[in-house]
């Protein structure tokens, strides 16, 4: 329409005659588009070449200046003369179609060629023969739309190989970005020709240090044609440890997608869900995407496999890759089609079994073929030609643990580990099994481990994707040092390891749990806490979840002693300096002969019911430091380490020291015990123990033997009864605390810190009797003992029993004792002391060290009598007078002091110099009690 201001200005003749040039020029600029759309940019190469790049006759040199050259637009590669890629490749995502083809010459790799990630998958066509010598070097796609023509002629040479990946292959040294790994588009590859030793629809992990990456949306690969696999592939056994060809490559399948064959020789498997390959400590710690979200680690989508062309060697084409490491279940539907076009040689299996829909879910894996097709075996598809199936499943096993799960010091841990071996053993048996090893080097159950198993997404695809019917649990030594330090990360452990091991047994296909011990370590490091709190604490806790647990349900819940079942292999390699099984590097970590002596333990306790070794704990063990690290723990045969001994001790037992034995360790007797005796043989039995620190893990008795601290050393007793006998001596300073160490209160930590003091476990109800008929201590704490302002006050509502003999010696003119330590009591302390150091000082209550202190929550009582002579320094509560005795008369002076601002004896009111009117009613109402 023209405008009424146009016919105004100009004539209408005028106008018209415009209007139509302005078509002519509109249809003019459409014929010519098609023709300016046509125009590619287009950059020859070869090798050498000094040239723009313009034409054949005038190459540029390198497949990185072509590149350069197109600008990131795209365009088309020339290959005018061999071509060689000599150093890692990366070509920056392009805006438009790359072509990369040859006029005479051919690309060679002698080193990979990556194409980058884009935002959204761009076209990618290698249309060039390519050539290999020696080596294996391969070519990633970068989630785009690749494309092998025919003209994909491969020259291998002297043994050359080449591998293709659809995504990217992750750097060891972690600088590839998590982002990279992830896809977040549909991308397609097509393969038309080439001879391919590996090839994945996503990325390449050859490096256990390195992030596993996930395809979140789906991809689709062609095959028309070209070779795949180097036909060297084991048909026998269950562990499939190898690279071949699959849909994923070593992603994570998560959103499901397809593969369609139309031609091609397989010399090898064919997989959807291809093995994720080990995966070590660092990549679990640092894949934050992967940790976060758990849609990330499961192949939840849709499959669909058409085979309607091809010859396969006789190998299996399965739904997913089973190995012992990460094999997890597919848990969309799996559809395939097979077309009469498939040639199927003898052995082919088309094999479902890791598909499995969640309950509820109505998934399921479906095959349907051709009419006359004759299908090769088909293994555990729900439904055949529409007819449902009679499916019997794989046992299947879940291994939780830590580097010895893993693999650590094996040779090749996805083939070498225990979980490997123990499939081996299986499959020499007939029994067919699916192993899922889920350990993670490094890792513990507390947040102050290296890395905090249940936070990792290992855990998570663990919990999610298994269905397991057996789980095999084995963590704890990384958590030694921790759990043995205070009462609070001891809880911690216990409490978190139960919630781990509940929440999985809970799982509807769950029937048995296995709950294994600590394995025994080199106990020659005298000085080395975690060897001994591996056996005391690590060792003990791990037998008492199992107990508690299989007291609930004893058919699903069995503890598996691996310390007493592997003690002659590792003692005899500790004792002798070999290495038949541990690993060259130390003596914790198994080598491949330890690894298949541990599976077979496993195995007889699985299958067997073999958990412990008849005969290992004894009533009496002796220890000398002239006897064996591996000694029966006999008076023959003695022990020469605490670690071993108190291993070998059973409940209630008594250890016989022999001469002097000497320790550099902290101490921490076994917990959950009935009780413990350390008796000297003979005259002259010394225990010598410079580390520090002892913890009694139960009640214990010392009887005719000299405990020797080397210097000073703090000795808690953890509520628990202590004895010293008439023959029970000390030597160097030692310092009593009834109750626990405390540091930092676990809410105001970081959760790698480790410090886990809760007011639950700074507190304690049970009655215990400090009995000291020998010895000499410096200080004596009734309770707790605490080293920050920020420890959390416990409740101590037990009844201690405190009874010092005259052949003991206690209290010091320089350090305070005091009958209640510093916690609050509810409970009640009595104390009869029939000897005191003259002139030592003696409190009621120990001086507040921590913030929030209230007296007002003290509602307990100290009572304390004394012999006839005996005259420490005694400042009962409230005692500010300082006559020995608490009355009126010290309300009156503790109102004056109110009253007047002056300051009180800190000794007489838990260390305050200061009080208020509050505190002076506190003191009426406990007179009142009285």
């Amino acid at each position: 329409m023209v405008s009424s201001y146009a016919t105004e200005v100009f004539p209408m003749k005028i106008v018209k005659q415009f209007a139509r040039l302005l078509a002519a020029a509109a249809i003019l600029c459409m014929l010519c588009m098609p023709a300016f759309a046509a125009e590619v940019r287009t950059v020859y190469v070869a090798g050498g070449g000094t040239g723009t790049g313009a034409s054949a006759s005038s190459p540029c040199g390198s497949m990185d200046a072509a590149v350069a050259l197109l600008d990131g637009r795209g365009g088309r590669i020339v290959l005018c003369g061999d071509t060689t890629i000599r150093k890692k490749t990366q070509i920056p995502a392009q805006s438009g179609r790359l072509e990369i083809t040859s006029a005479g010459g051919s690309l060679i790799l002698a080193m990979r060629l990556q194409f980058l990630p884009a935002p959204a998958a761009y076209d990618i066509v290698i249309d060039t023969p390519i050539s290999i010598t020696k080596y294996t070097y391969y070519i990633f796609g970068g989630y785009n739309n690749v494309t092998f023509t025919e003209n994909c002629k491969t020259t291998l040479k002297d043994g050359g190989k080449l591998g293709f990946f659809g995504g990217t292959m992750p750097e060891a040294n972690f600088t590839t970005p998590e982002t990279d790994l992830i896809s977040t588009h549909p991308y397609s590859v097509t393969v038309n020709g080439g001879d391919f030793a590996y090839f994945g629809g996503g990325n390449f992990r050859n490096v256990s240090q390195t992030m596993l990456g996930s395809l979140t949306a789906p991809v689709s690969v062609t095959i028309n044609g070209g070779h795949f696999g180097t036909g060297s592939y084991s048909r026998t056994g269950s562990n499939r440890s190898y690279e071949a060809f699959s849909l994923s490559g070593n992603s994570i399948l998560a959103a499901g997608g397809s593969l369609t064959i139309h031609g091609g020789v397989f010399d090898c498997p064919v997989y959807l869900q291809g093995r994720y390959y080990s995966i070590a400590d660092r990549p679990v710690r640092t894949s934050t995407l992967l940790t976060a979200d758990a849609a990330l680690q499961t192949a939840d989508g849709d499959i669909t496999l058409t085979i309607d062309g091809g010859s396969f060697a006789g190998y299996e084409i399965a739904a997913a890759q089973v190995t012992p490491e990460y094999t997890f279940l597919l848990r969309g539907n799996l559809d395939v089609h097979i077309g009469a076009g498939a040639v199927f040689a003898d052995g082919t299996v088309l094999d479902a079994t890791q598909v499995k829909a969640r309950a509820g879910e109505n998934k399921a894996a479906r095959l349907t073929a051709e009419s006359g097709v004759s299908l090769p075996v088909c293994k555990r598809f729900d439904f055949i030609n529409g007819k449902a199936q009679t499916v019997d499943e794989p046992l299947r096993i879940l291994y939780i643990g830590d580097s010895i799960t893993w693999g650590t010091g094996a040779s090749a841990p996805a083939t070498r580990s225990y979980p490997a071996q123990l499939l081996a053993l299986l499959d020499a048996a007939g029994r067919e099994a699916v192993i899922t090893d889920c350990g993670v080097p490094a890792t513990g159950v507390l947040a102050s481990a290296n890395t905090c198993y249940p936070n990792t997404f290992a855990c998570s695809m663990a919990y999610q994707n298994t269905d397991p019917d057996y789980i095999v649990f084995s963590l704890g030594i990384n958590d030694a040092r921790t759990a043995g330090g205070t009462n609070g990360a001891l809880l911690s452990y216990t409490e978190d390891y139960t919630a781990l091991i509940e929440k999985f047994a809970a799982l509807p296909s769950v029937k048995k749990v296995f709950i294994t011990s600590a394995l025994p370590m080199n106990a020659t490091s005298t000085s080395d806490a975690v060897s001994l709190r591996g056996v005391t604490v690590i060792r003990q806790t791990q037998r008492h979840i199992a107990e508690t647990l299989s007291a609930k349900d004893a058919d699903k819940f069995t503890f598996v002693d691996l310390y007493a079942l592997l003690f002659p292999e590792t003692m005899a390699d500790i004792e002798n300096g070999t290495k038949n099984f541990f690993c060259a590097t130390d003596s914790l970590h198994p080598s491949d002969a330890g690894y298949v002596v541990y599976a077979k333990y496993m195995y007889d306790a699985i299958f067997g019911g073999v958990c412990t070794r008849e005969g290992f704990e004894g009533s009496d063990v002796y220890i000398s430091a002239a006897g064996r690290i591996g000694g029966a723990g006999t008076k023959d045969d003695p022990v020469s380490s605490l670690a071993t001994a108190f291993a070998r001790l059973g409940s209630g037992g008594t250890l016989h020291v022999v001469g002097e034995v000497s320790s550099a360790m902290k101490v921490f007797t076994p917990l959950y015990t009935d009780g413990l005796t350390i008796v000297g043989e003979g005259t002259g039995a010394v225990l010598k123990l410079t580390g520090g620190l002892f913890k009694a893990g139960s009640a214990v008795t010392f009887d005719n033997l000299t405990l020797d601290a080397g210097s000073a050393s703090d000795f808690y007793a953890c509520y628990n009864d202590v004895t010293f006998t008439e023959t029970a001596k000390t030597k160097g300073t030692w310092n009593l605390k009834v109750g626990y160490n405390l540091y930092a209160e676990r809410a105001a930590t970081k959760p790698s810190d480790t410090l886990y003091d809760t007011v639950a476990s700074a507190s304690s109800d049970k009655d215990c009797c400090i009995t000291l008929r020998g010895g000499s201590f410096a200080q004596l704490y009734g309770g707790n003992r605490m080293f920050v302002a920020n420890a959390p006050y416990g409740i101590y509502s037990g009844r201690l029993t405190i009874r010092v003999g005259s052949g003991a010696t206690v209290g010091s003119g320089t350090v305070g004792s005091a009958l209640c330590g510093q916690n609050y009591l509810s409970g009640s302390v009595d104390a009869v002391i029939e000897a005191y150091r003259a002139g030592g000082i003696l409190l009621d209550f120990a001086p507040v060290a921590a913030d929030g202190f209230d007296p007002a929550r003290n509602t307990g009582s100290v009572r304390a009598a004394f012999a006839d002579g005996v005259t420490p320094v005694y400042t009962p509560l409230g005692d500010f007078s300082g006559d020995g005795k608490t009355d009126l008369r010290d309300v009156l002076c503790a109102l004056r002091a109110v009253a007047g601002g002056d300051a009180i004896d800190g000794n007489a009111y838990y260390g305050k110099t200061t009080i208020e009117l509050r505190d002076v009613l506190l003191l009426l109402q406990m007179l009142t009690k009285k």
